[in-house]
């Protein structure tokens, strides 16, 4: 009879938790411009800025993986991407570096990402690898927690403005493979 109590308990446990960060998102309202995207991004270092709720609102829903990746990597990119950035409860973006109070912003196409030209030299390496995994030529941003007045610090890439929202497939190149 225990065993059967702590069964049924750990399954509510699990079903709660799928619940709250497995279904709908209360998605942020804003366009799908740069300047969208910039409004969208300061949010994260605002004075008591709740890291994983913002983080959550950027959860893709599962038709912004079909309408990312191309067909035969869906699967793998949901899973992948819900068991390491989307469920675990600590999973959150946020700035890493103390003092870390202001946003940049890029902004490139996946073309550019292959070519390395406009913004891309920012960017972390691995889109190249992954570009013919990814529908279209999205234009795909990255953000960057900085310190004031300094260049570099903290960066969240894969933020793409998808199916009328924002959604976030950060890295993909390390959630995805043929």
């Amino acid at each position: 009879m225990k065993a059967f109590l702590k069964a049924t308990v750990l399954t509510g446990v699990v079903l709660g938790m799928v619940g709250c960060y497995g279904g709908d998102v209360d998605r942020p309202d804003f366009p799908g411009t740069k300047e969208g995207a910039k409004e969208l991004v300061k949010r994260f270092v605002e004075e008591g800025a709740d890291y994983r709720a913002l983080t959550l609102q950027l959860k893709p829903a599962d038709e912004d993986y079909e309408t990312y990746f191309v067909e035969s990597v869906v699967p793998i990119a949901k899973k992948n991407y819900y068991s390491q950035i989307w469920f675990p409860p600590e999973s959150a973006f946020k700035p890493m570096g103390e003092g870390e109070t202001e946003v940049l912003l890029f902004d490139a196409t996946l073309e550019e990402l292959q070519n390395n030209t406009g913004q891309a030299p920012r960017y972390p390496e691995g889109y190249d690898q992954i570009a013919h995994l990814i529908k279209g030529n999205p234009t795909i941003y990255m953000f960057e927690f900085v310190r004031p007045g300094e260049t570099e610090g903290t960066k969240h890439d894969g933020l793409v403005y998808i199916n009328d929202h924002w959604a976030m497939f950060p890295s993909p190149w390390r959630f995805v493979e043929e």
